[in-house]
């Protein structure tokens, strides 16, 4: 005979807590695995519904019943063992690494590349490369990767081909790293913005003609102000520190953003379309300013440690260990490494 007080209690459970669960950190998922199994002694009816609750595409913030925030999509590398690192040049052009490293420090590397966004990867062949030291990755653009290790001793090697030939790193071999935009840049319809100091004040400066002539915009930028133009190249932006401060660069002047959060970062400030500054503000979260108004991304995004702007306009989060990339659109999806 059915146990009515057993279905009450789900009735009850389901009736009160349906819809609050959030996502599981994909890093803590074997030791939230080792605690089911242990408590899978008891409350076995009760284990069970929870863990359906928390099933792989089941995460997600909101009500019960609305669609997942992100899609899953599982990264598989033929022969990686260890930890795998996944990055995004854009939408549809990633990069993996995986090293399995000795106690010698010598290290088995595979490296991968997808150019369908994440949905197959291939290896590519890194065999004659350094692999003693900590590895590193990387992403320069869709073919273009830094590959190498960085300590005991730094050995560096780039390919510009997708990983058909490695050369030793032209131009900045600091770009494993953040690094500052040039003062020179090309954006859309032959026009051209850069940096010039005339004596302790520093201005913007535009050509409407590839670079051949330029006008000084006024007012003054602040002390080692930077420019960044946005992935469509028809939006040029001008920023400084202490405190932030934000222009929006047009052919007759630099007009400051009223109201611009003074405690976001000005060099992780990234560059979207349609006018729009992805930024993380301390104390509310990762979001997108846009005339005038910061909108936080959506729950749990917004509490990223780590919110990029591509250069083809997509978004890529680090939360809780897990890569997600989508956009302002939407098309969310999280790669599941472990």
């Amino acid at each position: 005979m059915p146990d009515t007080a057993v279905e009450d209690e789900f009735a009850r459970f389901e009736a009160a807590y349906s819809g609050t669960f959030r996502p599981v950190p994909v890093e803590a998922m074997p030791r939230w695995r080792r605690h089911r199994r242990r408590g899978a002694l008891w409350l076995g009816g009760l284990a069970a519904a929870v863990a359906a609750a928390l099933s792989v595409n089941a995460l997600q913030p909101g009500a019960g019943g609305e669609r997942p925030l992100w899609t899953d999509r599982v990264v598989h590398l033929d022969g990686a063992r260890g930890d795998l690192q996944v990055r995004f040049a854009d939408r549809q052009h990633g990069w993996a690494v995986a090293s399995d490293c000795g106690t010698d420090n010598v290290c088995a590397n595979v490296v991968g590349r997808s150019t369908d966004g994440g949905r197959t990867w291939t290896r590519v062949d890194v065999a004659g490369l350094p692999d003693r030291g900590r590895p590193v990755l990387a992403v320069r653009g869709p073919d273009s990767i830094v590959f190498g290790v960085t300590s005991p001793v730094e050995d560096l090697w780039e390919s510009t081909d997708g990983a058909r030939t490695f050369h030793r790193p032209t131009g900045d071999v600091e770009g494993i790293f953040l690094t500052l935009p040039p003062d020179t840049l090309t954006g859309a319809g032959h026009t051209a913005w850069r940096v010039v100091r005339e004596g302790l004040d520093t201005y913007a400066s535009y050509s409407a003609d590839g670079g051949t002539t330029w006008s000084v915009l006024r007012p003054a930028l602040g002390t080692g102000a930077t420019l960044r133009l946005s992935p469509d190249g028809r939006d040029a932006w001008a920023f400084a520190g202490n405190p932030t401060r934000v222009w929006r660069l047009r052919p007759d002047g630099a007009y400051e953003e009223p109201n611009f959060p003074i405690t976001a970062t000005p060099g992780a400030i990234g560059t979207l379309d349609n006018g729009g500054l992805l930024t993380m503000v301390p104390g509310r979260g990762q979001g997108i300013w846009r005339d005038g108004q910061f909108t936080l991304l959506p729950e749990p995004l917004r509490d990223a440690e780590l919110a990029v702007a591509l250069p083809d306009g997509a978004i890529s989060v680090a939360l809780h260990g897990s890569l997600i990339v989508g956009g302002e659109d939407g098309g969310w999806v999280r790669y599941v490494t472990s």
